[in-house]
């Protein structure tokens, strides 16, 4: 876009005003050890002149007179050295610093009870919640309750809040006031490995690693169960599709092969689906699928809602509306309703907060009634 000449004048500013300061520490630096030299090569020799000349008047022996500059020199050595190695004490300091605050900010996790495989409630409490360190909460005043087999839709315009309470249902982020309970129990006393295994994340901004695509979809697990990724890949309808690839699901990634956004996506959302977690939190799953990749996104929803599982579907398309049951509606990181989707979708509702959440809901809804009224 026309970006790299700017940029490139940018840079090169930086790194100007970067070697300015470099050069200026380095000056100080040198200067202090020209200094300490000046003063020690100063004090050896007026120690040396003292020496000779009470050695004339008698008051002292040559022998004195050697001993007191050679302790002299000693007493000043490490001073020299101090100031000579002034730099990496510094980055020393500087590391140490770093090291002390990482480790307030990510304290070692404690030893916790291992909890029993979730099986039949969600119950989200969110007071206040937003990034970690973020001086600012992104949404709050969020209560609902799922059972095994629900299926929700969370709806709201742009910067509602729907991709911040996915990460908090995927345990990236713990809210600051409020719990995420799977069975009653709250996430933060489960073990980070195993509330990894009970939910299964699809992120908005896809991310998969150097390695096989066999080893992507079973989250890079040292016991990789082949049964396991097949049936993830079949449940995404991305077996095909990865058979179609040079070296099927032994498809190195990050080495030169590259992968289309849709493509990706598609594997992203079967190392969701590996191992069948109970809870799965899909934000934006389709913004880059084609109509066969609907479908099957539509038929892995079907699938883990007959198993049991709950699931979460951050989304603006209206064609997802039609696998959910349930709705949840988000104004500026605030709940504005919830309810079963046939009661957040009917047009006779009444009050303000109704009336909030359907100018929310009202595109899809439209779109969804006339796909109902065409298929009628």
């Amino acid at each position: 876009m026309g970006m790299d000449g700017d940029l490139a004048r940018r840079w090169t500013a930086l790194q100007h005003r970067a070697h300015q300061l470099k050069t200026r520490a380095s000056d100080r630096i040198a200067g202090f050890s020209v200094m300490s030299k000046t003063i020690r090569m100063a004090l050896q020799s007026a120690m040396l002149g003292l020496g000779a000349a009470l050695a004339i008047t008698g008051e002292a022996t040559a022998g004195v007179m050697i001993a007191a500059t050679i302790v002299l020199a000693r007493a000043l050595a490490p001073i020299d050295q101090l100031i000579g190695q002034w730099r990496t004490f510094l980055a020393a300091r500087g590391s140490y610093k770093n090291l002390k605050a990482l480790e307030e900010d990510f304290p070692q996790t404690p030893v916790r009870l291992r909890l029993p495989r979730p099986s039949m409630s969600v119950s989200v409490e969110v007071l206040k919640a937003g990034p970690p360190l973020a001086q600012n909460a992104t949404i709050g005043g969020i209560k609902f309750e799922l059972n095994a087999g629900d299926v929700v839709a969370v709806i709201g315009h742009s910067g509602s809040g729907k991709s911040t309470l996915a990460k908090m249902m995927a345990g990236i982020w713990m809210p600051q006031q409020g719990a995420i309970r799977l069975d009653g129990n709250p996430t933060s006393n489960w073990d980070p490995q195993d509330l990894g295994r009970q939910i299964g994340y699809l992120p908005q901004d896809i991310e998969l690693f150097d390695g096989t695509i066999r080893e992507n979809i079973a989250r890079f697990s040292t016991d990789i169960d082949d049964t396991k990724v097949l049936q993830a890949a079949l449940a995404a309808d991305v077996h095909g599709l990865i058979n179609s690839l040079p070296n099927g699901y032994d498809t190195e990634i990050g080495s030169g092969f590259h992968l289309s956004g849709g493509q990706r996506q598609r594997i992203a959302l079967a190392r969701a689906l590996y191992s069948d977690p109970f809870l799965l939190g899909l934000d934006e799953p389709n913004s880059d699928l084609d109509n066969q990749g609907e479908v099957a996104l539509k038929d892995a929803i079907r699938s883990a809602r007959e198993r049991g599982a709950i699931t979460l579907v951050m989304t603006h398309r209206p064609s997802t509306l039609e696998v959910v049951n349930k709705v949840l509606t988000l104004n500026r990181g605030t709940q504005m309703a919830f309810g079963n989707k046939q009661d957040i979708l009917r047009p006779q509702h009444k009050g303000a907060l109704q009336q909030n959440a359907h100018s929310q809901i009202s595109a899809p809804t439209q779109a969804l009634r006339a796909r109902e009224g065409a298929s009628q």
